[in-house]
């Protein structure tokens, strides 16, 4: 006759008393909807708290709960680092754009310059921002549990110094990747080598793969499982299409820009970003003022059906005075876009009705949300991601059935 066993951590140590009535089921389903501090000061509980806390697979749960309701953080971090003395983050509402956290940041590079690649799940991938080291140092950090993660070093340096980054999840693995591309220019075709880090093995591993454009490093969107890049067939600044890269798959593929920008491709700067799921393209131009050096003009394309180059449609053709060097995110709730002025301020754009089909929308009202340079990342959600200090996410989390199988005990339904 087999006996279930209880997992070890829902077992008393020494001075507890048993749970008797208190199911472990409805344990781990209350304590994978605390916040993230909270979970940490649990930890100090008791051993059996501590070890359920930092189970990869209780960390898996607590992550997928967490991104579904938990994403009103804006997210600021310094682009520029101070020599002496600290650098800090800051946590932001959407709703107010009122800063209720700020802490220290921790991370340190040779030119003081920091760039976000992207942000997902809780996770913030970060590079060196300055053109001949992007990408030659990677790090990911969880600012909920202040841990950087310096990653291994890449397979490859190019000689020229043209690398681009993409850093998103794949669900399928519940793996947090990355992938690097080396570009070495040629005006006849695109020379690349590419290689894909993964959390769960902690290791960078070389694909051979056909890149069929020169993708630009200065804007990424995960989008559907895919990053998309802006790209162009000669790595010239005018870019002509989007190029994306799936994880499961690991090709390249392409999406057509709209017909209208595919026209004015030279005459204005574009922007490929994600939101609620969606791929947009954001489109910025510059019209000479008598009063300003220049006004704005953006406009923002929407994706209705993935991958149909059909489906685009316009929303948004906004002139405004202030001058708009480019676009950084999408808020989750109020629907405004984050943008960045020459001047280095960060301004909110409120753009009710986004998703309508109505292309003669205006913005609802405009908003400064800070005045010195700063790189934003949103829709920011807690996460316990690294807090088991061991790269074991993908591979002990893989299996969502059981817990601990062996012991012959279900947790997670």
């Amino acid at each position: 006759m087999l006996t279930k066993v209880k997992p070890s951590y829902l077992m008393p140590t020494v001075g507890e008393s048993p749970p008797k009535h208190f199911p472990s089921k409805i344990l781990i389903e209350i304590l994978s909807r605390l916040p993230v501090r909270t979970l940490i000061r649990f930890t100090s509980v008791c051993k059996s708290w501590y070890l359920l806390i930092k189970d990869p697979r209780f960390i898996v749960k607590h992550s997928n709960l967490s991104s579904s309701y938990n994403t009103d953080n804006l997210l600021i971090v310094p682009k520029k680092l101070k020599l002496c003395g600290p650098n800090f983050y800051h946590l932001l509402s959407e709703e107010t754009f009122v800063e209720y956290w700020k802490s220290e940041f921790p991370l340190r590079t040779k030119s003081r310059t920091v760039a976000v690649i992207g942000s997902c799940n809780g996770l913030v991938c970060l590079t060196d921002k300055y053109r001949h080291t992007f990408g030659r140092a990677v790090y990911l950090w969880n600012p909920s549990i202040k841990i950087l993660k310096p990653l291994p070093p890449p397979g490859f340096c190019t000689i020229e110094p043209r690398i681009v980054l993409g850093f998103g999840f794949q669900e399928s693995m519940n793996d947090f990747k990355i992938v690097r591309i080396g570009y070495n220019h040629n005006d006849r075709r695109v020379l690349a080598e590419v290689e894909i880090y993964s959390l769960g093995t902690d290791l960078w591993r070389t694909i051979n793969v056909d890149v069929p454009y020169y993708a630009t490093h200065k804007c990424m969107a995960f989008v559907g499982g895919n990053i998309h890049w802006l790209a162009s067939g000669t790595g010239s600044k005018c870019c002509d299409t989007i190029m994306f890269f799936n994880f499961t798959d690991e090709i390249f593929g392409e999406i057509l820009l709209p017909n209208d920008v595919k026209k004015r491709a030279g005459q204005m700067k574009l922007f490929v970003m994600g939101f609620k799921e969606l791929l947009h393209l954001f489109e910025l131009s510059w019209i000479p003022s008598r009063i300003t050096r220049k006004n704005s003009c953006f406009g923002i394309w929407v994706m209705k059906e993935y991958g149909v180059a059909e489906s685009w449609i316009k929303h948004f053709n906004v002139q405004v005075e202030e001058d708009i060097s480019r676009p950084l995110c999408f808020t989750s709730e109020e629907r405004s876009v984050i943008l960045e002025t020459d001047g280095k301020k960060l301004i909110s754009c409120g753009i009710k009705n986004l998703l309508s089909n109505n292309p003669d929308d205006q913005p609802t009202g405009w908003s400064r949300i800070h005045g010195a340079e700063y790189e934003v990342s949103i829709n920011f959600a807690e996460s316990l991601v690294l807090f088991d200090k061991k790269n074991r996410y993908a591979v002990e989390s893989a299996n969502f059935g059981s817990l601990l199988a062996c012991e012959n005990v279900s947790l997670y339904e």
